[in-house]
């Protein structure tokens, strides 16, 4: 409950404070967060939908409980400045994000899957009767590998700020990270 339905409800909400009206727009992303998120939801799309071909639930909910956790904890999390901002492309993308994800979802969660169906929409329409969505063939393989390793350096430091009893509030004076090959400055 509180590592995927919890964390959609949440995320579904941020979504409605900063909700824009208007038809669904295929985003064309600039940052590279955007791009992350949007390869990532490709990547989500075509697992789920080959587990589920599969009658293979255990991966299907798998995945949607990780694809979940990071769209929550990395993408909304890192994004909540440019809500803040009132950045358009932001919130096209996580509508976009949103769309995807309750329809890939409304078979095995059905309920909350509506629920962010008709936060986006405003509609009767039923989520369960939207077509499935397809995964296109944009893949970004370096892109992910990097964000795993940044995401893993960053689970590290926490883990070593917790060993040392350092709160998140307190900053540190530096941080060497060793044994990770250079990711390119954009990323």
């Amino acid at each position: 409950y509180k590592k995927v339905l919890l964390l959609m409800y949440n995320v579904n909400k941020f979504y409605s404070l900063y909700k824009l009206d208007g038809t669904l727009e295929e985003p064309k992303p600039k940052k590279l967060i955007d791009k992350w998120v949007i390869i990532r939801l490709n990547d989500f799309v075509e697992k789920v939908t080959n587990y589920l071909e599969e009658y293979n639930t255990v991966k299907a909910t798998n995945e949607i409980k990780n694809f979940v956790d990071e769209l929550s904890t990395w993408y909304v999390r890192l994004n909540r400045e440019r809500f803040n901002e009132e950045e358009k492309e932001v919130s096209i993308i996580l509508r976009f994000v949103l769309d995807r994800l309750a329809k890939v979802c409304a078979p095995i969660i059905p309920f909350t899957s509506e629920v962010i169906y008709h936060t986006i929409y405003n509609s009767e329409e039923s989520v369960h009767l939207s077509l499935w969505p397809r995964h296109s063939n944009i893949k970004d393989i370096k892109l992910l590998e990097n964000m795993d390793k940044i995401k893993q350096i960053v689970s590290d430091g926490l883990k070593e700020r917790d060993k040392n009893q350092i709160g998140l509030k307190w900053p540190l004076s530096k941080a060497v990270i060793s044994g990770v090959k250079s990711l390119n400055e954009e990323e």
